[in-house]
């Protein structure tokens, strides 16, 4: 879990430097923005991967919920494409 999550967190402070950033001319604000997208996505990775690995220990519900989280943070990062 802490593998994944420090992979997205850096991919997110990438996207954030430099392609959200500049799309809304703010370095600092593009970076938090990434940083938290980033962070976001890598712990519902990193959950996701955890529970593959236990899948008697969790409910249908919270796989449900894990995968509507990766879906919208890639909705998210998708639209933000096409906004540029």
């Amino acid at each position: 879990m802490v593998t994944s999550f420090a992979a997205c967190t850096a991919l997110g402070l990438l996207y954030g430097l430099f392609i959200l950033g500049p799309s809304i001319s703010s370095l600092p604000e593009g970076v938090a923005i990434g940083l938290s997208i980033g962070a976001g996505a890598g712990v519902s990775i990193g959950a996701i991967l955890e529970v593959r690995k236990n899948p008697e220990t969790t409910e249908k519900k919270h796989n449900k919920l894990l995968i509507l989280v990766v879906a919208s943070t890639a909705l998210l990062v998708l639209l933000t494409f096409l906004y540029l």
